[in-house]
């Protein structure tokens, strides 16, 4: 009996062995328990940093019923760069990426009064309207050329300052840019005795076709070389010289003395005269308050040059007076601002 007994737990054993895990099954399954699952790893979810909006502003200049002044010169220090800046044909003026939301613009136009206008900005485009007051005494460039002429240079004198020319602009002795003394509201630039020759721009400016005109008025018996298309070259110089005042006559000056072209009736004597005198393809006119004095065809032709005032007053006292200077370019031959009678 005991040996039966034996055998059938022997082949007990048996079975059971033959229907379980290999050793290498069970060592496996043994290491697997003790070894941590990998836990996934999480992707950086950073937020980015938001870029800040700039600051932008676009200033629109106009007159006070709101026409806009092409060419007005905006100046604005806030945005980095204090150059002035000229506003387009739509008199608007615009810079972007400000580095901060004030400011103070500055705006002047050849016949108004400047203005000044303080900016509070918000983040993006902003817009402003600067309205300038007319100056009644300011040169407006309308007012400085004829039709089908292009403004080249104006001044009136009104911000005390004589732009381009340097005597003028250093205050030499005998210069000087004062109150008229018959008109409030109104600047001159004044020569008196001893004040030196003054040439506009001289080392900038080279002038072709083109009409230059000024209002004049002396005391005494003075006169004024009106020198125009100014040329040099070594010890040469060549140039009309107009002589206006108590006695009135042109001049072709290439060699001392120079060759008289014609003598004109003086300029009455402390009254205002208007003064205009165009060069075109070789041909000189001088106009004196819209008559034609001498119009000149030269058979020798002078390049571009430059224009300047040369004052000879007569006596200590004596004044000559000038204002409202303009250079306008010519597509066609002169024709006077004056309408005709």
């Amino acid at each position: 009996m005991k040996q039966i007994f034996f055998a059938i737990l022997l082949t007990t054993v048996l079975l059971l062995a033959s229907c379980g895990p290999s050793a290498e099954e069970v060592a496996t399954m043994t290491a697997a328990a003790w070894t941590p699952t990998p836990q996934p790893t999480a992707t950086s979810t950073l937020t980015p940093t938001a870029t800040p909006i700039p600051f932008d502003v676009t200033a629109k200049i106009t007159d006070q019923d709101g026409n806009p002044i092409p060419g007005a010169s905006v100046v604005f220090p806030e945005s980095g760069d204090d150059t002035p800046v000229a506003a387009d044909d739509g008199g608007q003026a615009a810079w972007n990426s400000l580095p901060g939301e004030a400011g103070t613009l500055s705006v002047s136009a050849q016949g108004y009064f400047p203005a000044e206008q303080a900016l509070s900005l918000e983040r993006g485009p902003n817009e402003v309207a600067v309205a300038l007051e007319r100056d009644p005494y300011g040169l407006l460039p309308s007012e400085a050329c004829a039709a089908g002429e292009n403004l080249l240079y104006a001044e009136d004198f009104q911000d005390g300052k004589a732009l381009g020319w340097p005597e003028i602009e250093v205050a030499a002795p005998g210069w000087k840019i004062q109150p008229d003394a018959e008109v409030a509201g109104n600047t001159l630039l004044a020569a008196t005795k001893g004040a030196p020759w003054t040439f506009y721009n001289r080392e900038n400016v080279n002038y072709g076709n083109v009409t230059w005109r000024l209002r004049y008025r002396y005391t005494g018996e003075s006169i004024t070389h009106l020198n125009f298309r100014f040329v040099e070259s070594g010890e040469l110089s060549a140039r009309y010289m107009y002589v206006a005042g108590v006695f009135s006559h042109l001049q072709r000056m290439q060699n001392s003395p120079g060759v008289g072209l014609g003598n004109f009736q003086p300029l009455k004597v402390n009254e205002w005269h208007l003064v205009e005198i165009g060069y075109f393809n070789g041909t000189l006119s001088i106009w004196l308050d819209g008559k034609e004095m001498i119009t000149y065809e030269d058979p020798q032709p002078w390049e571009g040059g430059s224009i300047n005032l040369e004052p000879y007053p007569a006596q200590d006292s004596d004044v000559i007076y000038f204002d409202n200077l303009s250079v306008c370019e010519l597509s066609d031959p002169f024709q006077s601002i004056v309408p005709a009678p």
